[in-house]
């Protein structure tokens, strides 16, 4: 991956690299690595891999994009995406990177919480369905506070969630309605719980 590859990836968070938030690079050790099971692209070995990410990181530190790089545990990687329904690969690694030192750092991270599965509708013993005319029109509208989010520079993450299971966390505090909120609130802590679990360093900022 290359330093254009790098400012591609982030996307709209490139505004953050001028004089806010660094453009995040995740790395990994040697033993977490072949446990992450990365596509290591152009990469022979280990080596050649932390070769190439650090020096695409030292290529944006040079054209004046403020760039800092993070070593993340491969196990809560993972877990975060299957969680977020992506692919472990190197622009995933960068997410969950990104979105660990936010967190550690004490940034707020807006989750939106979606249903696993696609066609069937969810129990509904959930009221945060109830406001909806049905279960696709509750995911559209989602996806339109999502986008909201997103143009308003907030840092947006997604979860799946099974319904059962958010269930059983609800029934802990004995109430029988479960709000849109509620749900989202779940999906930060399961995500909340995976981000810090995963991060290793404080940022290194390239130089």
């Amino acid at each position: 991956m290359n330093a254009f590859d790098l400012l591609g990836r982030v996307g709209g968070d490139a505004r953050d690299a001028v004089g806010r938030w660094p453009v995040v690079t995740g790395l990994l050790t040697a033993e977490d690595f072949a446990a992450a099971r990365l596509d290591q692209g152009e990469a022979a070995t280990y080596e050649d891999w932390i070769d190439l990410r650090e020096g695409a990181q030292m290529a944006l530190s040079l054209a004046g994009v403020e760039a800092a790089s993070v070593y993340v545990a491969a196990r809560p990687f993972r877990r975060w995406c299957r969680l977020t329904r992506r692919q472990p690969t190197e622009r995933a690694l960068d997410r969950f990177a990104d979105l660990a030192a936010r967190l550690a750092a004490g940034s707020e991270i807006l989750v939106f919480a979606e249903v696993a599965g696609s066609d069937l509708d969810p129990s509904p013993e959930i009221g945060a369905w109830r406001s909806a005319a049905n279960f696709a029109d509750w995911r559209r509208r989602r996806a339109a506070q999502r986008r909201r989010a997103r143009l308003a520079g907030a840092p947006v993450e997604t979860a799946f969630v099974e319904p059962a299971d958010f269930l059983d966390w609800r029934a802990c505090f004995k109430e029988q309605d479960a709000s849109t909120t509620d749900l989202d609130g779940y999906a930060l802590l399961a995500l909340e719980d995976l981000l810090l679990d995963g991060i290793l360093t404080p940022l290194i900022n390239a130089n």
